[in-house]
């Protein structure tokens, strides 16, 4: 639903629970990243950090690509 809402926003999920096929479901319904409890705070910042360059990297090469290509 947050895709639909905010489809830029980049969803991590969080689960304690995790299977393989949870986390194939996940990213196929949109999710950015899958993370397994316990985690460490230094885990999901440098998940979070990754994101974020992921994110910057893309909007750089939309900015600087020429007029009409994606």
């Amino acid at each position: 639903r947050i895709n639909l809402v905010a489809p830029a926003l980049p969803v991590i999920v969080m689960t304690a629970f995790g299977t393989v096929e949870t986390a194939v479901e996940a990213m196929k319904a949109g999710a950015s990243d899958y993370v397994l409890k316990p985690f460490s705070m230094r885990e999901l910042l440098a998940r979070v950090r990754a994101l974020r360059f992921v994110l910057h990297v893309g909007q750089a090469r939309r900015v600087n690509m020429p007029h009409g290509v994606t």
